[in-house]
């Protein structure tokens, strides 16, 4: 659904038509805000992954801090790390109620991201996409193999390489759409506001501040 919600023809169709110029420029503003720095956003996803596969396969004896292991996981798969003396790992709260199974989270970005390149990101409203989706996914709800829903409705089945390479051709397209954003900014974004300077005045030993005209 992420991919949907972000396509340009999508978000038109679903928007007020009353003005098409400024929903182009609301539906530019959201994708800009979704595709900061997506790297960076699937490494932490990556680093929370091997966290938790760290913590929940642990032996028992092992006497390791989760401290150790989060900070572990930080450097072998994060560019931007979280200082050593700050207790990060506690916001990560799916922890506890994923139990080992937070890889989910990036494994199925890259198999939203393999669908949606393959049958959806040329029409996102083509039937034809959308019927094979139904009823090779949703009719089935949980009976049937992830896996072999995933091979049913792509006619292979796809393997790691494939997996990584969508994910790959998405961070690519999101720097390609951040680009073209910067590059159509209006003139007044690119002049630096020019500083009001704070005027300390002092007044019966009182500070107080002002600001120039």
């Amino acid at each position: 659904m992420e991919f949907f919600c972000q396509h340009e023809s999508v978000l038109m169709m679903i928007a007020d038509n009353k003005d098409p110029e400024k929903c182009r420029q609301l539906a530019s503003a959201l994708q800009a805000r979704e595709n900061l720095f997506p790297a960076l956003g699937l490494q932490e996803q990556i680093a929370a992954a091997q966290y938790d596969l760290d913590v929940h396969c642990r032996s028992p004896l092992c006497t390791e801090s989760v401290e150790t292991y989060f900070h572990n996981a930080q450097r072998q798969h994060a560019s931007v790390r979280v200082p050593m003396d700050c207790a990060a790992h506690l916001r990560l709260s799916h922890i506890a109620s994923y139990g080992a199974t937070y890889y989910s989270y990036p494994w199925a970005y890259a198999t939203a991201a393999l669908i949606w390149n393959e049958l959806f990101a040329r029409d996102p409203f083509s039937l034809e996409a959308g019927c094979r989706y139904r009823d090779t996914i949703l009719c089935h709800g949980n009976a049937v193999d992830p896996s072999h829903m995933l091979a049913n409705l792509l006619g292979h089945t796809p393997d790691i390489d494939a997996l990584v390479g969508a994910v790959g051709r998405e961070l690519d397209k999101a720097n390609q759409r951040l680009n073209v954003i910067w590059e159509q900014r209006p003139e007044s974004a690119t002049k630096t506001p020019k500083k009001q300077r704070p005027k300390w005045v002092g007044r019966k030993g009182r500070t107080r501040i002002t600001e120039d005209d």
